[in-house]
């Protein structure tokens, strides 16, 4: 009988300040949708809180906005 064993681990580089950097300029883009009437400011703040949550929590990897 052979039993296999197997062992993952990752590493992140992710850190509070560099997702809140970068979130200032995604933040941004939203302003410019929200100026464009294509989102309501209260939507556009929703996401930016939600995108700056997950990063911060390393719980996605991208996001693609279409």
């Amino acid at each position: 009988m052979m039993t296999l064993t197997s062992t993952a681990t990752r590493t992140t580089t992710t850190t509070e300040a560099r997702v809140r950097a970068v979130m200032q300029k995604v933040a941004a883009n939203l302003n410019a949708f929200v100026v464009a009437g294509l989102v309501d400011r209260a939507r556009a703040q929703k996401w930016s809180d939600d995108l700056t949550y997950l990063q911060i929590e390393d719980a996605i990897d991208f996001v693609e906005l279409q």
